[in-house]
């Protein structure tokens, strides 16, 4: 039962997108976050009656970002409106929720309660999962133009996969890449995972994995073959038209500067402390950094950084709490992980994509657990 809790959960933020349920007031609900709340009760149920539960530096620079983003929030947040209140709880309490999975498995794993191997056999089977949904997405919905009126991108070309959004999955196969190169069992994956990232199509994404391949060439030179194929998808397809749209002024890129100059500039509001966690929204507005129109939208949620999301948020102490936070997981093979993240994270908010989120922090959990 333990293993097919762990599968089910993977496979339900594998879905991504297509688990929505309902959207209100900015919010998003999505089925995964439900079941989440239920396999993180059941795990730290197990976990708690064998009073076992180990608090690492990991987790106690976890719990001090989340006790100063809370305290900072509540003293951020009397100009709003009590719905504004209720909705950047929510959005902090999932932040919580997901980052607890990760802690739970590795201390079910510490007490022997769960395998490792088990853990890894849920991922490799989640990632058959994604390979055949990513694959009927590309070969049969490629264009997926008329989900724009749902607030997504209108891509028509791209593998989008489960996430509806190739940027997002692009990092997301990176991250399934990175794991398979250290997995002796699911080499399989570093395949089918390269092959779906150039699909995406995403310069952020490529971009990513060209710097991913460029470290491990100090493990191994088999990787520069992985290079020449870049070079020549970047060359001899139509990628190429992608990123020469790098220069033009109505690119997304010139969006993403827009959207690192609004974080900072809220980040101004409160240097040290930040507007407060998922606050960002209601500060943007308060400030007119948005349009009426735009206020519920995805886009102006965060910044498209991750790291200046955090220091828009959090402020200069909050930020350097969440880098120590990452930075306390630092091994040899966790060391790709956070360096594909935080280089993706620079233009995109890949940190806080749930998916994405409950995935790194259990891969960062998983490959501390093998280096003890």
């Amino acid at each position: 039962m333990l293993n097919a809790a762990v599968t089910t959960t993977l496979a339900f933020f594998v879905l991504g997108n297509l688990t929505s349920l309902a959207r209100f007031s900015g919010l998003n609900i999505y089925f995964y976050d439900i079941f989440l709340v239920i396999t993180n009760l059941y795990f730290g149920f197990l976990v708690f009656r064998g009073k076992k539960f180990e608090i690492n530096s990991s987790f106690l620079l976890f719990s001090l970002f989340i006790v100063f983003s809370f305290v900072t929030t509540i003293f951020k947040i009397y100009p709003y409106e009590f719905s504004d209140f209720l909705l950047v709880l929510a959005y902090f309490f999932r932040f919580v929720n997901y980052g607890m999975f990760g802690f739970l498995i590795y201390n079910l794993i510490k007490s022997k309660i769960l395998q490792i191997e088990s853990v890894q056999y849920s991922l490799d089977f989640n990632f058959f999962l994604l390979l055949i949904l990513n694959l009927i997405q590309y070969f049969w919905f490629r264009d997926i133009s008329d989900l724009a009126v749902f607030g997504f991108d209108p891509h028509q070309t791209r593998l989008t996969g489960t996430f509806l959004d190739p940027n997002f999955m692009g990092i997301f196969l990176i991250l399934y890449f990175i794991y398979s190169e250290f997995s002796n069992k699911s080499k399989y994956i570093s395949y089918f995972s390269f092959g779906m990232i150039l699909l995406t199509e995403s310069r952020s994404a490529i971009l990513t994995l060209t710097l991913v391949l460029i470290l491990l060439l100090f493990r191994n030179l088999k990787y520069v073959i992985y290079l020449f194929l870049i070079i020549g998808f970047t060359f001899l397809t139509p990628f190429l038209a992608r990123v020469e749209l790098t220069k033009a002024s109505n690119d997304s890129s010139s969006l993403r500067i827009e959207s690192w100059k609004n974080g900072l500039t809220l980040w101004q509001f409160s240097s040290e402390f930040g507007v407060g966690f998922n606050n960002y929204r209601n500060m943007a507005k308060f400030n007119n950094l948005i349009p009426p129109e735009q206020y519920y939208s995805n886009s102006v949620n965060s910044s498209d950084s991750s790291l200046i999301s955090v220091l828009a948020m959090t402020g200069v102490i909050g930020l350097i709490i969440f880098i120590l936070f990452l930075a306390s997981f630092y091994n040899s093979t966790n060391i790709y992980f956070l360096s594909a993240i935080l280089v993706n994270s620079i233009f995109i908010n890949s940190l806080f994509f749930p998916p994405i989120c409950v995935f790194l922090i259990l891969w960062l959990n998983l490959n501390k657990l093998k280096s003890l």
